[in-house]
C-alpha cells in the first residue's frame, strides 16, 4: 500500500469512503470487495448495535422505544454521554424527550444499558467528522 509512486494509505482511503465518520479499514475492503453496499453512517451503525443489544439483552418491550432513544443519545453524542454517565439529570431536561427517556427507564436501566455500551460499542467508530 505505501509504495513511493500512487500509493494508497488508510487516510487516502478513508478521504474516498468518507461518510459522516472515519471508516475503518476492514469496512473499505468490505465495499471494495462488494461484500458491503457502502461505509455505513453513524445513524446507521448505531442501530446496527441497538438491535444486537436487543437480541442478546432481556428489555421490557414497552421501553424499547426510550431504550432506542437513550442508546442513540450515549453512542452519538457525547455531550449527552458525559451527562447521562455523571448522572446529571437535571441539566437534560432542556431535552424534553430523552429527560422522559431516562425517566421512564429509571437508574437501573440507565446503568445497564450504559454498562453495556461501554463493555460492547465502540465508541471510538462514531466519531463526528467534520
Amino acid at each position: 500500500m505505501d509504495k513511493p509512486k500512487e500509493f494508497w494509505n488508510l487516510l487516502k482511503l478513508q478521504e474516498v469512503f468518507r461518510s459522516d465518520r472515519l471508516p475503518s479499514l476492514r469496512e473499505i475492503l468490505q465495499v471494495i470487495f462488494g461484500l458491503q453496499p457502502g461505509v455505513a453512517s453513524r445513524e446507521q451503525l448505531a442501530s446496527e448495535h441497538f438491535e444486537r443489544y436487543l437480541a442478546t439483552q432481556p428489555i421490557d418491550a414497552t421501553k424499547v422505544r426510550e431504550v432506542r432513544q437513550v442508546f442513540h443519545a450515549i453512542v452519538l453524542d457525547g455531550v449527552l454521554r458525559g451527562l447521562i454517565e455523571k448522572g446529571a439529570y437535571a441539566e437534560l431536561r432542556a431535552q424534553a424527550g430523552l429527560h422522559q427517556a431516562i425517566k421512564t427507564l429509571g437508574p437501573e436501566g440507565i446503568k445497564a444499558l450504559s454498562d453495556y455500551i461501554s463493555r460492547s460499542v465502540p465508541i471510538g467508530d462514531f466519531v463526528k467528522v467534520a
